[in-house]
């Protein structure tokens, strides 16, 4: 029994250790600006709407799998961000592991799938995934879109409730984020390349309810079509740009890749999955093609927002380097005169030469752009929190406080003022938006100023 578990045991033990080595900074980020808004939204919703949101996908509610995400963090924890952290490192973790038992699923090699996510337990092109709360919806939508898929895989003769709990899952990463749209065309790939036919049992409802959330999406009574930031613009321009960034940002290349570059390696790619002839390669090439679809026509999604196609190409590439490392390896050693457990070696030494280079890169990265990046995120936010907790105001239910000047630019005083005080009742009244008359400012229980970012307590 200790003989079987010790490698997994060792494999989870090193992968936790170097997530940590990279991330456990991130307990000591603030809150993103964007995490005011987002966490205003689901607390102005009534609570039982979070969860009945859930069930709901074709109303269009925006994303309600984060709501389920932040409010018991708040009202548990209040804006202390720290255990927001936790969780969001959490489900990194998860999905992690996730990726290791979609690289066995597919084929890999036990090493390729072993190395898969170390390629992803770090990775500085989408390292906001790692550290900003405000991009919880694509570490939640990737989990549940890898436990969706490889509880798919697994199914042979799948019964009612083995659908009903795929659907599950997949409802759940369709809550999270539209990137998991794309779902049951990946399985209808896998089925493709891995079966006799497909298990239409599953995948004509993974269909049907994809169509239910594309309809919420875009006609629903809280449709995000309707949104300025999510209005697709099908053109050349922004193909090429969404394509350079995204390879950009998975090969690390910060910011220096070209539209020719792009064809070349897509052709790469292609190349490769012909050479090599074997499932998994190609199942991860298409799968690096397709689920980027529900971003690529919109504006400069970038970095976190790649987390499910990173996982294609996180795979590809190991199995790829691994099988060059084999072939490669193997020949140096037979040319050097090395046999048996000296020559099985050699594949191993080139893949961890290989993997430091990866390390290299992101921890350069890291140092240069990351870690100044987390130091200043979310400044005001915080300090702002902070001066709150010090005041400690007491506003009665349903009270009005005013503010005759704030630091920001958009409603986040609003926002930061009606968490602080956990009370959906309050009414919070912004000089700066909207001008205050006299007698709106002699009826609020209390008055602030926040100008250059002090918080003082005027009245």
């Amino acid at each position: 029994m200790f003989r079987r578990l010790a490698p997994a045991a060792a494999f989870a033990i090193a992968l936790a250790a170097y997530f940590l080595y990279f991330n456990r900074g991130a307990l000591n980020v603030h809150f993103a600006p964007d995490d005011m808004m987002n966490l205003s939204q689901y607390f102005r919703w009534p609570r039982w709407q979070v969860w009945i949101a859930q069930i709901m996908p074709w109303r269009g509610y925006y994303r309600p799998l984060a709501g389920a995400f932040y409010m018991p963090l708040l009202y548990i924890f209040g804006l202390n961000p720290r255990p927001y952290h936790a969780v969001l490192l959490a489900i990194g973790l998860a999905a992690l592991y996730l990726v290791y038992v979609l690289a066995r699923q597919l084929g890999a090699s036990p090493m390729a799938a072993y190395l898969a996510p170390f390629l992803l337990a770090f990775h500085a092109g989408i390292s906001n995934l790692y550290f900003d709360i405000a991009f919880v919806y694509d570490a939640l939508c990737g989990l549940f879109y890898l436990a969706a898929l490889a509880y798919y895989i697994r199914l042979r003769r799948p019964t009612f409730e083995q659908a009903v709990i795929f659907l599950a899952l997949f409802l759940c990463a369709l809550n999270s984020k539209e990137m998991a749209a794309t779902l049951p065309a990946i399985l209808v790939v896998y089925d493709l390349l891995y079966r006799d036919k497909p298990l239409w049992l599953v995948i004509l409802p993974a269909f049907t309810l994809d169509a239910f959330f594309a309809y919420g999406k875009l006609f629903g009574p809280a449709a995000l079509s309707q949104s300025e930031g999510y209005v697709m613009a099908f053109t050349r321009q922004r193909l090429i740009n969404f394509q350079t960034q995204m390879l950009s940002d998975l090969s690390l290349a910060w910011h220096h890749i070209e539209w020719p570059i792009v064809v070349v390696v897509y052709a790469l790619g292609l190349g490769i999955a012909l050479w090599m002839r074997r499932r998994v390669i190609w199942f991860c090439f298409l799968f690096v093609l397709v689920t980027p679809l529900p971003i690529e026509f919109l504006e400069g999604r970038r970095q976190a927002t790649l987390f499910i196609p990173a996982v294609g190409a996180a795979i590809l590439a190991a199995e790829v380097l691994v099988t060059l490392a084999q072939v490669l390896g193997s020949q140096l050693a037979k040319e050097i005169g090395l046999r048996g457990a000296a020559a099985r070696v050699v594949p191993l030494i080139a893949v961890a030469i290989a993997f430091y280079g990866w390390f290299a890169r992101n921890r350069e990265i890291d140092r240069l752009y990351v870690q100044p990046a987390m130091a200043e995120l979310g400044g005001p936010t915080w300090n702002l929190i902070q001066q709150f907790d010090a005041l400690h105001p007491e506003i009665p239910p349903h009270g009005t406080v005013a503010f005759l000047d704030d630091p920001f630019d958009g409603w986040d005083m609003q926002f930061i003022a009606q968490l602080w005080f956990r009370d959906p009742t309050l009414k919070v009244l912004l000089q700066r938006k909207t001008p205050l008359s006299a007698n709106a400012l002699a009826q609020a229980d209390h008055v602030f100023n926040a100008a250059g970012g002090k918080l003082v307590q005027v009245r």
